[in-house]
């Protein structure tokens, strides 16, 4: 009955906060590095012919964006995190009574530690897109989609989360 009932009403409370978590580190992997000379632009005659993406300084931004997230997730997952939202939303305890889903019980009992542990599944990949924007303009966007992979531990339960993000890298209207 407790391994039921703690899945259901649990297992949604823990996914939001471990979200919450990968989001914030996911946001903060590029606090600290540097991206620039992405791509260069071939003009002739005031009209853009080609834009060329510095494929070297792509994949050393990639990895390097990569390295942050993982390095700071097993940071995480061993409470050593220095990223202060994160150390707020692991230290929180859910309290045993709410999975009578009773109001009257919900604060009740021993509480409940969320343990979170990262598989180390990191898929990382460029996007990049080119609009029209006004009369000879372009908008060049260029970002980065994370997908982090990781396991929620419940006494009871466990389960496996897919978190997705995207990271803005380069706007510019050209």
């Amino acid at each position: 009955y407790f391994s039921k009932e703690s899945e259901k009403i649990l297992m949604p409370l823990a996914k939001i906060k471990v979200e919450k978590i990968i989001s914030t580190v996911i946001n903060h992997a590029t606090d600290n590095l540097e991206h620039k000379n992405l791509y260069t632009l071939d003009i002739d005659n005031e009209e853009i012919k080609m834009i060329n993406y510095n494929n070297k300084e792509v994949v050393k931004l990639l990895d390097a964006i990569t390295f942050s997230i993982e390095e700071n997730l097993k940071a995480v997952e061993e409470n050593k995190s220095n990223l202060s939202v994160t150390k707020n939303i692991l230290n929180e305890e859910i309290p045993f009574g709410i999975i009578f889903n009773n109001t009257f019980l919900s604060n009740l009992g021993p509480k409940i530690k969320i343990k979170f542990h990262f598989n180390g599944n990191i898929v990382s990949k460029v996007e990049t897109e080119i609009k029209p924007y006004g009369i000879n303009n372009a908008y060049v966007e260029m970002r980065i989609y994370v997908s982090v992979n990781g396991r929620i531990i419940l006494p009871f339960v466990s389960e496996e989360v897919t978190i997705q993000n995207v990271i803005p890298i380069s706007i510019n209207i050209v």
